[in-house]
This record gives C-alpha cells, structure tokens and sequence, in this order.
C-alpha cells in the first residue's frame, strides 16, 4: 500500500511507474502468501502440497524499494542461520519498517536498513531521516510486529530519535523460546 501510495503523492513520473510496478510485484508476492495460508483450511485430500513460505530476505524488500526510487541502503554484519520464526520475523520487521518508512517519511534523503547477527541474538534496526515529529506509534503493523518479535522471544521499539530522524529497532534471540517457556513467560 506505501509504495501505491508512493507512486501517487510523487509528481515525477517515472518514480511513480516505478513504484506502481513494485506495488504490482508486491501485490503478486502478498497473494502467493495468502493462497498458501488459506491452503491450511483446504481439505486434507488436496492435490497442492502445503508447504511453509520462504521469508522474504531483507535484501529483497531493500531492492524493491529501491526499483520504486527510494533511498534504501542495507548493511548486514556478521551471518547466521537463523531458525523459521525468527528468519520470518526478521523478513517481516524489514518490510513494516521499510514500509512505515516510505509511507510516514516520503521526504527522506536516507532509508537505512542495518541487521547485525551476533553468536546470541540478530537487531535489526531501520533509520530514516524524514520523520514528522506528529508520527503515532498505534498502527497496527507496529502491534504486529510487536507480536512476532515477542514470538520469538525478543523486542522492539519505533521511536523518534532527534534531528527528524526515526528508528524501528528490533533484538531476537538467535533461538527462540520454546512454545512452553513463552506460554509461562506471558502468564507471569
């Protein structure tokens, strides 16, 4: 939705086709994700196979955003192997906060993407320097996110950080709790 929206607050014209066709690709990717999703309700004597959706690494959300003309720049340091949970909360904490990005600092002159693995945990960190000082933090991918990072047992934080700049900040244990110890965690 960012980049559509993108594409028609822009005036120049070949950004705006640009971004249009990145919504497009995006919208084909969103589909493909939701047919999987909805396969889970499929009968079990279907002829399609379910399988689990691959997440979408952060370069691929970086260079989106760049084919649409926004300034995105991605530094990853150190590697890892990440488990399923967390390599998809990862995916996801790129795309809102890339997104969030385009959509709330269409003025930006830099969109910064920074993931940092380290043998105990992986911080993603997305800085952008065309924050509005009157940017909420009560949207729903923000909650979302909120959710899937507490998933994985780690954290996250959106908050101005001065100078007109905003940072989406996430810290996710390289493994993640198991479903019993979250469960206590929550009740406690």
């Amino acid at each position: 939705m960012a980049l559509s929206e993108g594409a028609a607050a822009t005036p120049d014209q070949d950004q705006a086709r640009a971004a249009a066709s990145s919504a497009a690709e995006t919208a084909r990717s969103a589909l493909t994700e939701m047919r999987a999703m909805l396969g889970v309700l499929r009968a079990d004597d279907s002829p399609l196979p379910l399988a689990p959706l691959e997440p979408t690494p952060p370069q691929e959300t970086v260079a989106h955003a760049q084919r649409a003309g926004y300034p995105v720049t991605l530094s990853v340091v150190g590697g890892a192997l990440l488990s399923p949970s967390v390599a998809h909360a990862v995916g996801r904490i790129v795309q809102e906060g890339v997104t969030n990005a385009m959509r709330h600092a269409p003025a930006a002159s830099s969109i910064a993407v920074r993931v940092v693995h380290t043998a105990d945990a992986v911080t993603v960190e997305i800085l952008n320097d065309g924050a509005d000082a009157t940017v909420g933090t009560a949207g729903y991918g923000l909650r979302g996110l909120a959710e899937r990072a507490a998933h994985a047992g780690g954290t996250i934080i959106s908050e101005p950080v001065g100078g007109g700049r905003w940072m989406l900040r996430a810290e996710l244990p390289m493994t993640p709790p198991e479903p019993a110890d979250h469960e206590s965690k929550e009740r406690t």
